[in-house]
């Protein structure tokens, strides 16, 4: 059967209506606008149109010392970051002290096979490690460190433990190894997935009073890949977990939320505030964003102190791990490096903004149907609609009733 399809206006909305036996019709918001209700979200909470930006203002310039102070003790930690963000690839596996991460043994430039080859990769890295182990389990016997007695290779190792402040045992960095692979490139990508969505994203932010620069923590959880999971199950750009998620977004067999770019920072706005209130510190608030509010609250009392140097240097938490210590020095890399990217990276081609519209599905509609009839490419539908589950997309599912929809602008009849 032929189906008809036609357009009308009506009280500045677009309606498109489907005729072939069933009657299907969906609507374009004539204004968007960005919700900032305390109230569970619907489908249609949030509505926004992407605005092209200017190169030279996508990224903030370093912060507000008042909001993120940058304490003398952290530089080692925040420098390291620098480097893993800017210096090195993910071609290359730096071999570092996970209590001091500027103590840097050996970077390892990889080869293919070990790139792609879990055994070949634990190989080399396992070989590189163990020869630090004998070196400092060496300088740990050393009677009365006879340097003379050192290779060139053996007195640097020397010379890089006893520049931490402090009595750091060669005994205990011989237990401290980690393995940390480069990101640059990874960061640029990053930047580059960024660049589409981090105006509209300070924007809500700025509706709950929240710093700017806050936004710029997906690039510590996930790159900015909104597909990606953790093993703990978080997802989206913010990885929150399905348990966080479902206090603000929906979660359910049609869609995940958590993938959508703005939805998704709209609920880490409101966890943010949220830590921010009962911990009355953006370090401790930031760094709760990894370790929790429970957590960090556990680390105040214990150390007695508020102060995010004091907590990282001496909390010994269970839980308080690496990722937790280094989150607060990460994010004030991440500001650094992203206010200053010209300094690191030269010109980056960053894309264009999305633009488009949102449909209001009336009525519950396979993919299949709306791409055949509208003349819609699954590809760009797929990149718009991150939130939609991958049964829905593949057609195995109805998109739900209510769902705004996201399709290129100005979408005309075919």
């Amino acid at each position: 059967m032929r189906t008809n399809i036609y357009f009308m206006k009506r009280n500045g909305y677009l309606l498109l209506f489907f005729l072939s036996g069933a009657l299907l019709f969906l609507s374009v918001q004539k204004d968007n606008h960005l919700s900032s209700t305390d109230g569970r979200p619907r489908y249609n909470d949030m509505q926004a149109t992407q605005s092209p930006a200017e190169p030279d203002s996508l990224f903030l310039q370093p912060s507000n010392p008042t909001f993120f102070p940058y304490p003398d003790g952290l530089r080692p930690q925040v420098e390291f970051w620098k480097k893993i963000f800017t210096e090195y690839t993910s071609r290359q596996a730096i071999i570092h002290d996970r209590r001091h991460v500027n103590i840097i043994y050996a970077v390892i430039d990889m080869t293919e096979e070990q790139r792609y080859s879990v055994k070949a990769r634990r190989k080399t890295i396992g070989s590189a490690i163990n020869k630090y182990k004998l070196i400092l389990r060496k300088l740990n016997a050393l009677p009365h460190r006879n340097m003379p007695a050192l290779s060139e290779e053996e007195q640097g190792v020397f010379r890089m433990i006893k520049d931490i402040p402090g009595n750091y045992p060669f005994d205990r960095a011989a237990r401290n190894f980690r393995v940390q692979y480069g990101m640059k490139d990874s960061f640029q990508m990053a930047m580059v997935n960024a660049s589409r969505y981090l105006k509209d994203m300070e924007q809500i932010f700025a509706q709950y009073g929240l710093p700017a620069e806050l936004t710029l923590i997906p690039f510590a959880e996930s790159s900015f890949n909104a597909h990606v999971y953790s093993t703990a199950g978080a997802a989206g750009i913010w990885q929150l977990t399905r348990s966080t998620g479902k206090n603000y977004l929906i979660i359910d067999r049609y869609v995940d939320e958590r993938r959508d770019h703005l939805k998704s920072t709209e609920a880490a706005a409101k966890l943010l505030s949220s830590y921010y209130r009962q911990l009355e510190s953006w370090p401790l608030a930031i760094t709760a964003y990894n370790h929790g509010a429970s957590g960090m609250n556990n680390a105040v009392r214990q150390t007695k102190s508020r102060d995010i140097e004091t907590i990282i240097t001496t909390y010994r938490g269970r839980s308080f791990g690496f990722s937790s210590r280094n989150f607060y020095p990460e994010f004030l890399a991440i500001v650094e490096v992203t206010g200053n990217y010209r300094t690191y990276f030269g010109e980056i081609q960053f894309p264009p903004p999305d633009v488009y519209d949102e449909f209001i599905l009336q009525d519950y509609v396979k993919m299949k149907t709306l791409l055949k009839y509208c003349s819609l490419d699954r590809k760009v539908i797929t990149h718009l609609n991150p939130a939609l589950n991958k049964s829905v997309l593949e057609s195995r599912r109805f998109l739900p009733k209510h769902y705004p929809l996201k399709v290129p602008a100005g979408m005309k009849e075919k």
